[in-house]
């Protein structure tokens, strides 16, 4: 990163799904690159996961306290009595969904960023001196991936403990999404089928690494393929059409396991996946696939400035 001069991007939780939540991180944090911020990342109270630092490394050792002292802030909406608050103006109202333009020339010691910002976003912001310039949406996640996310040490144990015990030949990958995915994607068990068409192609002496959120979805999978070929994780998944981290309480668990899973998927020979979930999304940037994935959709996270409430 570039000097910063003492300036600060204070980049707030998305508040919904994991990844979704991660992904909107790095894309705050290409932000923070561009206009020559340190980043502070705080996931507050609307958070369904619990603190950022929950899960991984923290990126810098100043924390919300420290910019609450500072004297000047971006948009004018924060000042040093609320910064801890969450959904402050967020959909609607004065400062609202602000544009990533907007932070660009700012003076101010502490700009805060609370809605999504996508790296598709910030191509054409990216300055000639700066390492991603011209880069492709692809090659800046992975980027930024490896520069700012570092697992916290528990969870690449478990990582490696699972894929040691249970996936040690080479493998292939699938995001099969349920529940509430239904209500974005209508015709969501027809793209799910879709993905068992492609796994009944691939060579019947190859296992299958199954991420999924869907218990209904498991047991059609493993009535296809066998127990002993779909490999799973024993994690929280739901038979219903409300997803798990809306139905249960236990967010940093949560947020752990589809960790686990994705750093898995992330390891195998081929991928396939949902293109309009996070978690898919995630796994398709974490290393140079060459060619070796699938999403069902472009795999590029949406602009922000086009999602809706």
């Amino acid at each position: 990163m570039h000097q910063t001069d003492n300036r600060y991007l204070l980049i707030k939780s998305w508040g919904f799904g994991f990844y979704s939540d991660v992904i909107a991180v790095l894309g705050s944090l290409l932000l923070a690159e561009i206009t020559h911020r340190t980043p502070v990342v705080h996931w507050g109270k609307n958070s369904l996961f619990g603190s950022f630092e929950n899960f991984f490394e923290p990126i810098t050792l100043v924390g919300i306290d420290h910019l609450s002292r500072q004297k000047d802030f971006f948009p004018p909406k924060w000042n040093s009595e609320n910064l801890a608050e969450e959904n402050l103006s967020k959909w609607s109202g004065e400062y609202s969904r602000m544009d990533p333009v907007s932070y660009i020339g700012r003076e101010e010691g502490v700009a805060v960023c609370d809605f999504f910002v996508g790296v598709v976003d910030l191509l054409p912001l990216i300055p000639p001196d700066h390492a991603m310039y011209q880069k492709s949406a692809s090659e800046i996640y992975r980027w930024l991936i490896s520069k700012y996310l570092r697992p916290r040490e528990d969870i690449t144990r478990r990582v490696d403990a699972f894929q040691r015990e249970n996936l040690q030949e080479p493998y292939v990958a699938v995001h099969i999404r349920g529940s509430d995915k239904v209500g974005e994607i209508p015709n969501l068990d027809e793209v799910n089928m879709s993905f068992v068409r492609f796994l009944e192609g691939v060579d019947s002496g190859i296992k299958i690494f199954l991420l999924t959120d869907d218990t209904r979805w498991l047991d059609i999978t493993r009535q296809k393929f066998g127990n002993s070929r779909i490999i799973a994780t024993d994690c929280t998944r739901t038979h219903t059409n409300t997803g798990p981290h809306y139905l249960y309480s236990r967010g940093v668990d949560l947020g752990k396991e589809v960790m686990v899973d994705a750093y898995l998927a992330s390891r195998a020979g081929i991928f396939i996946g949902n293109g309009t979930s996070g978690v898919s999304l995630m796994v398709s940037h974490m290393k140079d696939w060459r060619g070796n994935y699938k999403l069902n959709s472009e795999p590029l996270w949406p602009s922000g400035r086009s999602l809706k409430q």
